[in-house]
């Protein structure tokens, strides 16, 4: 078994500010732009995108499905990543086999950080990310809260209090998009507060009759 150091950080340490995003060769003397959230095939490839608080080598967007069998292993999506796993660790075997360890259900973020490996789910992911400051990181927050489906034709668009979110759906009517979903309008707050503005089309039902 690994002994690389796996941890869940503490979810009462007040979040540092936002620093710069895991460095790369192309972000090294000119001010970091936040590319847009990218969409393909049903998936958002987000962890490119995100501005975190803290320094770390690398950040993976992962999700574990709920568990149906016991005896059936749940498999680890990794739907996008950033930076380079454990390059400054001292034993890097170490710390790779972390990153194969399984993260609670549902979408979470995995860091590494010179020997460190660091789990953070939903509930803590704040302490990584810090203020919900670039669209990516907007479009992650409000997946991982389990509450929504976004569709690739969502629209992210900046406002004065964080990122207006068009075209999320909402679990209620089900976890698969179909035609019983009215589009909705969320704002995602910098401090993660969501706020539900309801449809696009003001007056629609939240989940329309089946036809």
């Amino acid at each position: 078994m690994s002994d690389a150091q796996v941890v869940a950080p503490d979810a009462g340490s007040p979040p540092a500010a936002d620093a710069m995003p895991v460095p790369s060769e192309d972000d090294a003397g000119s001010e970091w732009v936040p590319p847009e959230p990218v969409c393909t095939d049903g998936a958002w490839r987000l962890a490119p995108g995100f501005l975190l608080a803290r320094r770390v080598d690398y950040i993976a967007d992962r999700e574990t499905p709920p568990v149906v069998d016991e005896l059936v292993p749940r498999p680890t999506v990794v739907w996008s990543e950033a930076g380079m796993p454990c390059a400054s660790a001292m034993r890097r075997e170490h710390c790779l086999a972390g990153l194969k360890l399984p993260g609670g259900v549902g979408r979470h973020l995995i860091t590494t950080a010179g020997d460190s490996v660091q789990l953070w789910n939903a509930e803590v992911a704040l302490k990584v990310l810090g203020m919900i400051d670039t669209p990516a990181e907007a479009v992650w927050w409000l997946i991982a809260q389990r509450g929504y489906l976004l569709p690739c034709g969502a629209q992210v668009q900046e406002t004065e209090y964080g990122y207006s979110i068009k075209g999320a759906l909402s679990t209620i009517c089900g976890e698969t998009p179909n035609s019983t979903h009215r589009p909705l309008e969320i704002l995602v707050q910098r401090g993660g507060t969501l706020s539900d503005f309801g449809p696009v089309n003001s007056g629609d039902p939240v989940c329309a009759a089946p036809p």
